[in-house]
């Protein structure tokens, strides 16, 4: 299984988790899908967030993606 970390880009890369992905609907072998809903299923303000994948491989990938309403 894969693991899809979110982050504020506002805030340090330490700081608050937006979003974990782990569930199977959630995180495929080349995508993972993102309601854009924080961790208390609330929607997330527009801005650039940094994501964290953690493959079972022991590789990371790191990227950001911005929300804009």
């Amino acid at each position: 299984m894969y693991l899809l970390l979110l982050f504020r880009s506002k805030s340090n890369i330490n700081g608050e988790i937006v979003r974990i992905l782990d569930e199977p609907n959630e995180v495929f072998s080349t995508r993972a899908v993102w309601d854009g809903k924080n961790e208390h299923g609330y929607l997330v303000a527009s801005g650039i967030y940094i994501y964290v994948i953690d493959f079972k491989n022991g590789k990371t990938k790191i990227g950001k993606v911005a929300v804009i309403k």
